[in-house]
């Protein structure tokens, strides 16, 4: 067992780099993710990261501090979620939404090696359980399996 981290990465780590070396790059999906350290050197850490949907005050997307009750609740602002905060939904169906959010979130992954001087670790006071991963070889990173077009239709259902 390891310790978990809530990781933020700097803004830039989330797009895609201009400059051709790292053209093969995938960017970090989300500023803010939570998993655990494969690998340390002086001035690189390479991680093993996963999303998920968790009460903050700091948008996971676009890492600005977040004031309303729903966005808190979910760690998505109005600006990236593209949401208002009223919801006609029941309670039972946010609920069935939220957990199929989290689900979703959880199934974005990433994995690779990213500047020190760029990422914020916090640790959560969890252990999780490291999966095989060699870190010296070049880790093709898959793009995230999150379906955009559900995760809009929910946020525009549930008002966000």
């Amino acid at each position: 067992m390891v310790d978990e981290y809530k990781v933020t990465v700097s803004q830039f780590l989330t797009r895609p780099s201009v400059d051709p070396k790292y053209a093969d790059k995938e960017p970090v999906p989300f500023r803010i993710m939570f998993g655990y350290v494969v690998e340390e050197t002086q001035n690189g850490i390479y991680l093993k990261l996963e999303g998920k949907a968790a009460p903050s005050d700091i948008c996971f997307v676009c890492g600005r501090t977040l004031k309303h009750p729903v966005s808190l609740l979910y760690g998505i602002g109005p600006d990236c979620g593209k949401h208002m905060h009223n919801s006609p939904m029941p309670k039972n169906e946010i609920e069935a939404w939220f957990e199929e959010l989290k689900t979703k979130m959880k199934n974005t992954t990433w994995e690779g090696w990213l500047p020190k001087a760029y990422v914020k670790l916090e640790p959560t006071g969890k252990k999780v359980t490291p999966s095989k991963t060699n870190p010296t070889k070049q880790v093709v990173s898959k793009p995230p399996i999150v379906d955009q077009n559900l995760v809009k239709e929910l946020v525009l259902e549930l008002g966000f």
